[in-house]
């Protein structure tokens, strides 16, 4: 029933105003059945979630429900790309990780044998992508192709910057949340935690060392823009609870007074 909800939000939103109705969806649901297929994994994708419909990768017309015209060259449908292609598939909106994965050991095994090789769907998924932790990196997804040792030194490479990385974002998430603006830190944390997880796809542990120490000072930069912020947030704490102290000094004064006007009026 949940996976029917669901898929159901999936074509009312994806088919909604922003984008107008999508044959994709419509069709290849249809075609799969109660099997499962790209029509019922999309609505679970990190993809969805941030508005991308499938005319974004695969090109075509998603308003038609023509296949000559939907899924027509002329209108940019590619449709499924090679597996020597998915890098750069990919890599029309995700470059710089592209960039990194073609520096790796993962591409020239592409090159070499497109269909063994590791690409980006190999780990990602082709239409139910998550957002991306360091979770990605596991044993059981490693482990498919080689041992995990190599896998496990990379993660644990990964590990200081993003322990830091999400205390600093607590930090900020703190601040925000208590009225002060923090769009440029929000902004700048997004780039460092962007910049040190595309760096995974290099797969050269000391290169990706040498990389992280030099993202490690914007992060300081943001923890100090965010400090400052906070003192603000302290002062106004101080000057808040100052100004509830004399309002309860006030009402005691002005109650004492009152007590002291009624006993002289009542002599």
């Amino acid at each position: 029933m949940m996976r029917i909800l669901v898929t159901a939000l999936a074509l009312s939103v994806v088919g909604g105003a922003a984008r107008g109705q999508n044959s994709c969806l419509a069709c290849h649901r249809q075609q799969e059945g109660d099997r499962g297929g790209p029509a019922h994994d999309w609505p679970t994708s990190v993809h969805f979630v941030n508005g991308i419909g499938c005319q974004d990768c695969h090109g075509g017309d998603a308003r038609s429900d023509d296949p000559q015209i939907a899924m027509n060259p002329k209108n940019g449908f590619v449709g499924r790309p090679a597996p020597r292609d998915v890098p750069n598939f990919c890599g029309k909106c995700h470059e710089a990780v592209r960039d990194n994965y073609l520096q790796s050991a993962h591409a020239a095994m592409l090159q070499a044998d497109p269909a063994a090789a590791p690409n980006c769907v190999t780990c990602h998924t082709a239409h139910k992508q998550q957002k991306v932790t360091l979770d990605l990196i596991n044993e059981r997804t490693c482990g498919r192709c080689h041992d995990y040792a190599r896998a496990a030194r990379l993660k644990e490479a990964m590990r200081g910057i993003e322990n830091d990385v999400q205390a600093v974002t607590a930090r900020e998430r703190h601040v925000f949340l208590h009225g002060i603006a923090t769009d440029d830190e929000q902004k700048a944390i997004f780039a460092v935690r962007n910049q040190a997880h595309r760096l995974t796809h290099v797969l050269e542990i000391q290169r990706i060392l040498g990389a992280l120490d030099k993202v490690r000072p914007d992060l300081d930069r943001v923890e100090a823009r965010i400090s400052v912020k906070e003192k603000v947030l302290e002062d106004r704490r101080r000057e808040g609870n100052a100004l509830l102290v004399l309002f309860f000094i006030g009402m005691i004064v002005a109650y004492a007074t009152h007590k002291r006007l009624m006993h002289t009026a009542s002599g």
